[in-house]
């Protein structure tokens, strides 16, 4: 089969795909967030939240509104 590995992939390389792959769905994401938000400013953030709206918010509620006690 083709699929099946030849040889197993090198600790530092894997390390490199897994973080570079963890970069690219967040830049992605937040390329998609300002474009979304250029296009419409009021809808925007309500729909696509940037990645740091979200990491604010997720703060807020885990600091402010106890919402790990609910978790």
């Amino acid at each position: 089969m083709y699929l099946t590995p030849k040889q197993a992939i090198p600790g530092p390389a894997r390390l490199t795909l897994a973080v570079s792959s963890f970069v690219f769905v967040v830049g992605v994401w937040w390329l998609l967030a300002v474009l979304v938000q250029n296009a419409s400013p009021d809808l925007g953030p309500l729909f696509v939240p940037s990645p740091y709206q979200v990491v604010l918010t997720w703060w807020d509620m885990m600091v402010n509104l106890a919402f790990y006690n609910d978790v």
